[in-house]
């Protein structure tokens, strides 16, 4: 372990005498801020907090106003709550409403990006409308908003293992099988963490149709596989362990065996490349039970207790680590 960050440390003293070859570059021994993101870090550097105070500066003074008549929730979205995109008959906001909608989904994507994972799903339901949203998406928007504004002490929550074994990667994979309700898209879901940092996250709604539920828990599977490859890749002089955790037995089957049969020859070859990263022993896959799995509160809109329980893994304020 020491070799290792021996090797990382030259390297880095290495790259910055390259970089300030050529730029004018001030170097601080602890960054302190990022892309607008502000950095803290304990005494003890056991741990640390990334924020975006400015930016909830600015959510509040452009589209704060609208917000304070809602009442405080838990959750940022209701529960069961679905955006769909053509409704027979619907009544659209105004364009000046639609600015400030849109307005308003632009600063959570920003917030979605750097250190709030937890309004991803969120987030990702109420971007389908950027052009034609409703007075029940605006509503809806105030609600998350609201969320946001009263939660706005909290930020990404850094607080690495403290292990003298490998350097790790566990991930989270989920689905919500057709949870497009309009198209029938299932919607995608996971969480990376390194070291148990949260370092990737992503809600998304898959490419196309899937006919069940372990197809589309497969087909999830294989995206968080292709990032956590990407993460390897930058990082391969180091030995990682990696672990991808998995609520769908039918899922693990697919990827650990070759067998195939009538509900499953249709998968396309695209997903089947992760079996030749379990078979080589890169990544590994366990089951874990959907309580259990972080990456539920990005498919849907969960309960309090469950969004809670998995939020407390991502975001902490930073009176939590002082």
């Amino acid at each position: 372990m020491l070799g290792v960050e021996r090797q990382l440390i030259k390297a880095i003293d290495k790259a910055t005498k390259e970089i300030k070859a050529i730029f004018s570059v001030t170097v601080s021994p602890i960054a302190t801020e990022y892309l607008g993101c502000e950095i803290e870090v304990a005494e003890n550097y056991a741990c640390g907090w990334i924020g975006q105070s400015d930016l909830y500066k600015n959510l509040e003074i452009k589209v704060g106003n609208m917000v304070k008549v809602q009442q405080a929730t838990e959750t940022p979205s209701t529960l069961g709550f679905h955006v769909v995109r053509n409704i027979p008959e619907a009544v659209f906001i105004s364009d000046q409403d639609q600015k400030l909608y849109r307005s308003g989904v632009g600063m959570l994507l920003f917030l979605v990006k750097h250190t709030q994972p937890d309004l991803s799903n969120s987030t990702r339901e109420l971007s389908k409308v950027m052009d034609k949203a409703t007075e029940g998406h605006m509503k809806e928007l105030c609600r998350v908003i609201k969320y946001a504004i009263d939660t706005k002490d909290k930020g990404l929550k850094l607080q690495p293992e403290d292990s003298d074994d490998k350097w790790s990667i566990r991930a989270y994979s989920d689905s919500d099988f057709a949870g497009d309700k309009e198209t029938r898209i299932s919607v995608r879901g996971y969480i990376i963490y390194f070291m148990n940092v949260p370092i990737c996250w992503r809600s998304h709604g898959q490419k196309g149709v899937t006919l069940s539920t372990t197809e589309a828990e497969y087909v999830a599977f294989s995206e968080v596989v292709k990032e956590i490859l990407f993460i390897l890749y930058l990082l391969r002089h180091m030995k990682i362990e990696v672990c991808v955790n998995v609520d769908n037995i039918g899922a693990i089957f697919l990827a650990e065996n070759q067998n195939s049969s009538d509900c499953t020859k249709h998968v396309d070859i695209c997903y089947h490349f992760i079996r030749q990263y379990i078979k080589e022993g890169t990544i590994m896959i366990e089951f874990v039970r959907s309580s259990e799995n972080d990456s539920d509160i990005f498919t849907k809109n969960v309960t309090s207790e469950t969004f809670n329980k998995h939020a407390k893994t991502l975001i902490w304020t930073k009176e939590e680590y002082e």
